[in-house]
Formats: structure tokens, C-alpha cells, sequence
């Protein structure tokens, strides 16, 4: 079979500079030579994907600038620093911070003028004791109540004097006498303007002797309810996961696709915070930092008393306020894992209400059928039934009266939408995660034949949405007036060649596709000698003539306004310089 002229994917998945990689074939010397794909999705910390642990991978940024040079853009009140100390990891990048006066407190704390950090928000640092055994973490907010705990660096305990908005405290051994200590800020006192390290007398006294020291090192700032591994910044801030107009390789299958979505937003303004919960039953019992989550972080929400509580509504996540919901649809999905193994097969009843105005929801049993996380979804259409105000909308679980009592939950979401995209955190305020977007980025003929060829595509179907298309993948030139592509069409799959008109233009028939299988496509172009081959199988041949010579010069994955709601995973796809023979598309497309 001819080798390939451009392949995406395939196993061969790369990025250089936030840019995909593609391949083609050098021009003489027969070797793979990279092509790069642009790709953009905005600047936004929503999006997420499953990497090849299998674990969620968010966007993580430290936002402290100088994470480690406390003499630059943190002051000193009362308080010296020393470089130079023997450190948790084995360096001398470890600090002592002393007090110099008797009576006053002693800090350090950021003086950077932009620090202005919302919603809930992880502050952690690794400190070991010195001559005195105690340190204050105080993080000041622009409202009230501040966020300080005391922490124990001799004996590894969290303080018993936490006061103002904490959500979380912890603290870890490290190494080499050092711990790691954080502290969670619930959000309730305002944004994060200022962060303290204070050398402490004792719990609960924050006014040390003249020349009481700890060591300090390596403070990080965070969204999110628990501290992870630590980003070092300097003048700018430290960021890994998925960033910023990176393309996400998705692993949810087990194998490599590339994720394209459609713009989303959760209107959950607490994807993660039990905390933040809009309502709790009395009966109802919420703990944080209960469980490992599906992130591989113990930041899992722990719900006890769900078929016991008094009223109807055991919890209410949250809600979308404003917007007539009258003919619009919204999926409400969540990560559920039973706290007892024994409850599998039971059921958790959840719901999407309207909010306001007559009532009006979609409320379902939903049968807990995995012993480990498993993300669970309901999708409602609100017709309008009823009288009154008909805004806005909750998401919740609601009292089920079954063997099922007490669930770990993490990820909860509620987007509009007719099936679930990937988890969009938030920690606070909703959140919107920005469209995908990638196409070649230097356009050029050279590696496309105008008169013959091939293209294929490995695709995962994520959902099927009436009435609608997306180009699964699209050679195409500028002005679109030459294309080839291969189309999702409701239930259906297209394959397309445009020279001006619809020169080839066949597929299935309707309720071909179904949610979550896979399907290898191939549609072969010639003059007079076109055909489209899916799973192995011919689906359609044409001898029709007059394709002339196109101009294609590109090939655009941007999932595009209108009706283009792209949705699927992309495992692999091929452009071939020829046409190849039937026997080779079925070979091809065989799964």
C-alpha cells in the first residue's frame, strides 16, 4: 500500500511549541518530515483531559511569583532571611527566617502588586523547625474573614487554632526534617491579596522570642482544594498540565485521540468543593477531602445520608440564574464511587429542575454499577410546561430512599448541551472552556494530489446531535470552494468531494452510528472513479466525471460556528497521494 503523504496521529502523536504535529513524506527523500498543525483553544483554565494514567489532568499554575526567592518580591516585617540552608530535596535552596524584634510579628509575605487569587485557592510551602517548633499561615483576603491556621513543624501537626475561611488544612513529612503545609481558602473572605509566613511562640501565639527561626522553602499558591506538586516561578508564574492552547491528547480510551470540543460552560460555580454546595440536607452529611479522586488527588467530596434525608432534595449543586430555559437542553453529569462495594447495583436518584416558576424537571434513577469512579450523566430538554417565571436551572441529587446511602463524589457539571464534554473545574464561578481549533498551519499544495487520492479517518463517536453535522476531517482551500471531507451528519457519516458543486457526495443511511463505537473511514477521489469504505465494507461507489484539478491546499480540525459541533475523538488520520484500489481501502477501514 502507498505510504501515506500527511498522517496525524496513529500512535504518533507529538506537539512542538503548543503547535500538533502531522508527517509527511519528503519530497525525494522518502522520509517523514513534520508538519505543523496551529492550534488554539484561548487562554482558559477549563480545560482538561485524561492523560496516560488514566488520571484527569487539569491546568495547574502557580501564581506567586519568585516561589523560592523570598528576598526579591516578598518583604520582611521585623525578620531576616539567610540562603543558602540545607533544603527537603537535597539542594541549599532552603531559607531561615528569623525574628529580629520581640513583641511584633515576624513575616514574610508577597508584596507582588497583581497577587489577586479568587475562589477556592491552596496555599502550600515546606518548612522545618528550628529553635522554635510553630509556624501562622496567614492569607489576608480583600474581605473578610482572613484564612490562617497554625501549623506544627516539629511534630507534624496541624494546629488547633484555625480561624477565618479555611476550607482544608494538611500537613505531610517531606524529608530531611522538612513538611509540607497547606492551607485551603474556601473563597467566602474575597480574593487572596497577600500571603504571610510567621514565625510562631506556640499555637495560637504568633508573637515569637528575638531570634526564633524556622527554615522555609519553595511557597505555591494554587486554585483548587489541595496542594500539588510543586511549579517553581520566578518572574513569571510556573504552569504544567494542560496549558493554554495546548492540544489534548486524550487517553480515555485507553489509546491516544485527540480531543476537539465544542465551547462549553459549567454552570456549577463548585465543581469540586462540598463546601460550596448551594444546599445540603440536614440530614446530610458533605466531608472534603474524603477520597482519592478520579484526578489522583484526595480532593473527593464524601456525601453521607443521601437516602435518609428529610426532604426531597438531598443536595442541590448548584444553578444557572439567568435565561428563559424554554426549549434549551442541559446535561448534568458527576463522578460517582459508592463509599461501601456493596451498594453496587443500587441507585442515586439525580435531577435537573427549572429554577424558578411552576415545576418542570427530568428526574432519574441512576444505577451505580461500578465499585470505582465512573462518571454518570442525565440530559433534559425543558419544554416550558407549566406557568411563571421559567429561569434558570438546578442540578441535584435527590433523595432515593435506596440501599444506597453514602456516595464519593468529584466533577459535578452542568452544561448546556445534549451529552456530556470533558470535566471543566471550577472553583468558585462557573467556568467557559474555549472551542478547539487546529489546522495546518502553513498551508501548501505540495503534499496534496489535485486530481486523485485518498483521506482517512479513526474516529470515536462521542455523541449524535439531531439535526446537525461536523466535519470529522476537511481538505479544503481558502475560500472553501474546493473541499474534501468526511462528515458526521445526525446518525449518519458523509464522505464529500466540492469542486464548486457536490462532484461526490455519499454515506450510510440514518442510525448508522452509535455513541462510544469506533469507526475507520475512507473515501477514495478520481475522476469518474470515486468510493467511500467504512468498517471494511463498501458503503458507496460513483463514476461521475468533470472533478477537474482542485486547489486544495490545506486541512482544517476547527470545529467552526454554526452547525459544526465536532464532538469525537480523532485516533488517526491519513491523506494519500493516490487513489488507492477498493481492496486496499477495505484492508484500510478493517477493524
Amino acid at each position: 500500500m502507498s505510504k501515506a503523504s500527511l498522517e496525524l496521529g496513529g500512535g504518533n502523536w507529538a506537539a512542538k511549541d503548543g503547535n500538533l504535529l502531522g508527517y509527511a513524506v519528503g519530497d525525494t527523500s522518502g522520509k517523514y518530515l513534520p508538519r505543523e498543525f496551529t492550534f488554539s483553544r484561548g487562554a482558559d483554565i477549563g480545560a482538561t483531559r485524561v492523560n496516560k494514567d488514566g488520571l484527569i489532568e487539569k491546568y495547574r499554575e502557580n501564581l506567586l511569583l519568585q516561589s523560592n526567592q523570598f528576598d526579591t518580591t516578598w518583604s520582611l516585617n521585623s525578620a531576616s532571611l539567610t540562603s543558602g540552608q540545607a533544603g527537603y530535596d537535597g539542594s541549599n535552596d532552603a531559607w531561615e527566617l528569623k525574628a529580629t524584634g520581640d513583641g511584633v510579628t515576624h513575616l514574610a509575605r508577597s508584596s507582588q502588586g497583581s497577587l489577586s487569587v479568587s475562589g477556592v485557592s491552596t496555599f502550600s510551602v515546606y518548612v522545618k523547625a528550628g529553635n522554635t517548633d510553630f509556624v501562622r499561615i496567614n492569607l489576608l483576603t480583600s474581605g473578610s474573614p482572613n484564612c490562617n491556621n497554625y501549623f506544627d513543624v516539629a511534630n507534624g501537626s496541624v494546629g488547633s487554632s484555625p480561624s477565618g475561611s479555611v476550607a482544608h488544612s494538611s500537613i505531610t513529612a517531606a524529608g530531611n526534617g522538612f513538611y509540607r503545609i497547606s492551607l485551603t481558602h474556601d473563597g467566602s473572605g474575597g480574593s487572596i491579596n497577600e500571603v504571610r509566613i510567621q514565625v510562631a511562640e506556640a499555637d495560637g501565639d504568633d508573637i515569637p522570642a528575638t531570634n526564633s527561626y524556622i527554615y522555609i522553602q519553595d511557597a505555591q499558591l494554587e486554585r483548587g482544594l489541595v496542594a500539588t506538586d510543586y511549579l517553581e516561578s520566578d518572574d513569571e508564574t510556573g504552569k504544567a498540565g494542560v496549558l493554554d492552547n495546548l492540544p489534548r491528547i486524550d487517553y480515555t480510551s485507553g489509546s491516544a485521540s485527540l480531543l476537539l470540543e465544542p465551547q462549553r460552560k459549567n454552570e456549577i460555580s463548585h465543581s469540586e468543593y462540598g463546601g460550596g454546595y448551594e444546599t445540603v440536607d440536614s440530614n446530610v452529611t458533605v466531608t472534603d477531602n474524603a477520597e482519592v479522586s478520579p484526578e489522583g488527588l484526595k480532593n473527593a467530596v464524601k456525601i453521607e445520608g443521601i437516602s435518609t434525608s428529610s426532604a426531597t432534595q438531598a443536595v442541590k449543586f448548584g444553578a444557572l440564574e439567568s435565561g428563559s430555559v424554554v426549549g434549551r437542553t442541559f446535561t448534568g453529569s458527576l463522578y460517582i464511587k459508592p463509599v461501601n462495594s456493596g451498594d453496587v447495583g443500587g441507585n442515586v436518584y439525580l435531577s435537573i429542575q427549572r429554577r424558578f416558576g411552576d415545576f418542570e424537571a427530568s428526574t432519574e434513577a441512576i444505577e451505580i454499577d461500578s465499585a470505582d469512579w465512573k462518571r454518570y450523566e442525565i440530559t433534559y430538554t425543558f419544554t416550558g410546561a407549566g406557568s411563571g417565571n421559567q429561569i434558570g436551572c438546578d442540578f441535584k441529587i435527590l433523595k432515593s430512599g435506596t440501599p444506597i446511602d453514602d456516595i464519593y463524589v468529584y466533577g459535578v457539571q452542568l452544561e448546556e448541551g445534549s451529552y456530556p464534554t470533558s470535566y471543566i473545574p471550577t472553583y468558585g464561578t462557573s467556568v467557559t472552556r474555549e472551542e478547539d481549533d487546529c489546522k495546518t498551519a502553513s498551508p501548501s499544495t505540495s503534499y496534496f494530489n489535485q486530481t486523485e487520492g485518498t483521506v482517512y479517518a479513526q474516529i470515536t463517536i462521542s455523541a449524535i446531535t439531531s439535526g446537525l453535522s461536523s466535519r470529522v476531517f476537511d481538505l479544503k482551500n481558502s475560500s472553501g470552494s474546493n473541499q474534501i471531507y468526511i462528515q458526521q451528519n445526525d446518525s449518519r457519516i458523509n464522505g464529500v468531494v466540492y469542486n464548486g458543486s457536490n462532484q461526490f457526495s455519499e454515506g450510510t443511511s440514518s442510525g448508522f452510528l452509535s455513541v462510544g463505537s469506533t469507526y475507520k473511514i475512507a473515501m477514495a477521489y478520481k475522476d469518474s472513479d470515486y468510493a467511500l469504505y467504512i468498517n471494511g465494507s463498501q458503503i458507496a461507489t460513483s463514476s461521475a466525471s468533470g472533478l477537474g484539478t482542485l486547489a486544495v491546499d490545506r486541512v482544517d480540525l476547527a470545529i467552526g460556528t454554526g452547525n459544526i459541533d465536532l464532538g469525537n475523538k480523532i485516533k488517526q488520520s491519513l491523506v494519500f497521494n493516490t487513489r488507492l484500489s477498493n481492496s486496499e481501502l477495505a484492508a484500510l477501514t478493517t477493524l
